[in-house]
């Protein structure tokens, strides 16, 4: 994950890349995946307001079926912004 002040570039070898808003008012963020343990994701110290928030998927043609290993990567990226909504902006085609 990074957080940088301005939007970062989008990586043009990604599978699919989404971007959304986010308003953070408690200055804290917790991130996670769907099966991590919540006690134990990290968290991050962001000041209070409106961030974007970017998915970067790579390697999703790996996934062959759910929980089996795969080579498939993802990247979050967040940086501060006013809201705009969500936006695909490089959707994925699964074959």
């Amino acid at each position: 994950m990074s957080i940088s002040a301005d939007a970062p570039d989008v990586l043009p070898e990604a599978d699919s890349i989404v971007e959304a808003d986010l308003e953070c008012t408690s200055g804290r963020l917790v991130v996670m995946g769907c099966t991590d343990y919540y006690p134990d994701a990290r968290r991050l110290e962001v000041p209070p307001g409106w961030y974007r928030v970017r998915s970067t998927a790579h390697g999703l043609g790996s996934v062959r079926e759910q929980w089996l290993k795969a080579a498939d990567e993802y990247r979050i990226d967040l940086w501060p912004t006013a809201p705009t909504g969500l936006k695909v902006v490089q959707p994925h085609t699964w074959s």
